[in-house]
């Protein structure tokens, strides 16, 4: 799939449902729901992952800041943390982790998928190659396979942080398309995920 593929760990079944309907009807993929901390970390370990949303008191004996800390030494993948909690002592341990995101029970749709998308935003941001916007003919020096102008405008999106809803809003054309794009970019760069998209890019504009 070609979608911005995210990992909702959350112990309460009814509110990981909501989180599951709010995020993929706004155009993101659920691409698994862990219920505590070892499927999480399996999770983690197993899928390619470009967000999480993560909450923070699962009801086991390791809690979302220890998931939390987990990503930070393993992966490089943004997380959102989700409580029902804000005290002092809780938001001092989830701001070591260096967050891109902190959502305080019970949230509105507009304030999750607002934070969700400023999270994608910032991790792209962040992630560019150093000094460097990817441009089309240096790209395809190094590929077999040539990316077209119009993989590229998609390609561009896609370093803002866009959905696929967004992206087609602002290319003017169908999301099936920017599906279909997307894909081929994922083919000519050997990659599946938009992350790896990502570091891939980076690392040919060095």
């Amino acid at each position: 799939m070609s979608e911005i593929k995210i990992l909702i760990v959350e112990d309460d079944i009814v509110i990981a449902n909501d989180l599951t309907s709010i995020v993929q009807n706004e155009g993101y993929q659920v691409i698994k729901t862990a219920y505590n901390y070892h499927q999480a970390i399996k999770a983690i370990d197993s899928y390619e992952i470009d967000l999480i949303i993560l909450d923070v008191n699962l009801s086991d004996k390791y809690s979302g800041i220890d998931v939390a800390n987990y990503i930070v030494q393993h992966k490089q993948i943004p997380f959102i943390f989700l409580t029902s909690y804000s005290t002092k002592n809780i938001l001092d341990e989830a701001k070591k982790t260096k967050p891109a995101g902190y959502i305080v029970k019970p949230f509105d749709e507009k304030t999750l998928i607002t934070t969700i998308e400023i999270a994608v935003f910032n991790f792209y941001q962040n992630h560019k190659a150093p000094n460097a916007i990817p441009v089309l003919q240096k790209l395809n020096e190094w590929l077999m396979d040539k990316i077209s102008e119009r993989e590229f405008d998609v390609l561009m999106q896609i370093y803002e942080g866009h959905t696929n809803k967004r992206i087609a809003e602002i290319l003017f054309i169908s999301v099936s398309t920017v599906k279909t794009h997307i894909i081929n970019l994922y083919s000519k760069l050997d990659v599946n995920s938009r992350t790896l998209l990502l570091a891939k890019v980076r690392a040919y504009m060095k």
